[in-house]
């Protein structure tokens, strides 16, 4: 039986989330999918908040207002109503240049919704008040995406993680194998779910100031084979929990519907604009995105074709080093609709990196 992944930031904290969490979630009660997104603009301030409704997405319903907690300063709770689940998976991005957020549980509530714990770090690794964007997804069963999920729990060991927290929507349960190449790298492997291209993300979990990163990830006869890196803050190679989600061809709302993109930044140095490799790209909107660099570590994301503002991104480093990339920010009224990534080494200085964005609305 696998670990639940309950709140990791401090034993006050534990008590006052476990208060709303169910020990068995009703499932399936539940018309999966079952899938949100969330832009948390305003880091401190407040007790509670909801985002504006560009800044939030909930496959229930648009007229659910999800929310955000501020329980303290650097850590919070977003709610995500209508739906209550102890499986799926979760993932995190700063808002901000130099300060990186880790998840730290996700969870049903008695009152029927999904709890993400996000924690936010500064560069010392100290606890700090920060803008986000989270997003959640329930392995979908409608419209058949090329989708994979895990929430790695043993980073020291080599195993196949099963039931709750894992997803193959082709290789099915058991298809999933996580092996330890050496201290602080792992390579997950999805049986049968091997293509050309697709999106990693990887988000850290726990009292973890560090950072991991997806180098890279590639078809392996009919499996995909992704690798990871992880560094704790002074930048040395460790064992980190983190969760990973890959997509192939889809936008990430549960199904194929929806507006939503993704691209690999390969070329972080290029002195003008560029088209990502279409092979590691995909855009709703049929177009590619465009990603210009603006000075070292700082680049301009532009989605072409998706008219409009409001959506949520992710974006993880690629690179096996001391770097870390984040949303620098999101615009929601811009059309059509554009970001901007900061990469910077541990320290906080700004830092060239290639990266990986997923975009969805």
């Amino acid at each position: 039986m696998r670990n639940s992944p309950l709140p990791k930031f401090g034993m006050v904290i534990v008590a006052l989330v476990a208060a709303a969490i169910v020990a068995a979630s009703p499932v399936s009660a539940v018309a999966p999918p079952s899938a949100g997104w969330m832009v948390s603009r305003i880091p401190n301030g407040y007790a509670e908040y909801v985002p504006l409704q560009s800044d939030r997405w909930n496959s229930v319903g648009t007229t659910v207002a999800d929310h955000v907690e501020r329980i303290r300063g650097g850590f919070y709770i977003a709610y995500f109503h209508g739906y209550a689940i102890s499986d799926g998976i979760a993932m995190v991005t700063t808002i901000g240049a130099t300060h990186h957020c880790v998840l730290g549980g996700w969870g049903p509530t008695s009152s029927g919704s999904t709890y993400v714990a996000v924690g936010c770090y500064d560069p010392s690794g100290r606890l700090v008040d920060s803008a986000f964007s989270v997003n959640f997804v329930f392995r979908p069963t409608t419209g058949a995406p090329q989708m994979g999920y895990v929430w790695v729990d043993q980073p020291s060991a080599s195993y196949d993680p099963m039931g709750s927290y894992t997803y193959n929507s082709i290789g099915g349960d058991g298809s999933i194998h996580m092996e330890r190449t050496s201290k602080g790298l792992t390579r997950i492997t999805f049986g049968a779910l091997g293509g050309n291209g697709g999106n990693v993300q990887v988000t850290g979990y726990g009292e973890n100031p560090g950072s991991c990163n997806a180098t890279r990830w590639f078809a392996f006869s009919s499996d995909e084979e992704i690798h990871v890196a992880c560094r704790d803050e002074s930048g040395a190679p460790v064992d980190a929990h983190y969760g990973i989600t890959f997509t192939r061809g889809t936008a990430l709302r549960g199904t194929k519907t929806g507006a939503g993109a993704y691209f690999v930044a390969d070329k972080p140095a290029a002195t003008s604009a560029y088209q990502p490799d279409a092979q590691f790209r995909f855009s709703t909107s049929g177009h590619s995105p465009v990603v210009h660099r603006l000075s070292k570590g700082t680049y301009q994301v532009v989605l072409t074709g998706i008219a409009g503002g409001g959506g949520s991104a992710q974006v993880t480093g690629m690179s096996d080093g001391a770097v870390r990339c984040n949303l620098g920010s999101i615009n929601p009224r811009k059309s059509p609709q554009q970001a901007v990534v900061r990469c910077s080494d541990f320290h906080g200085s700004p830092a060239d990196s290639k990266f990986s964005f997923l975009f969805t609305r």
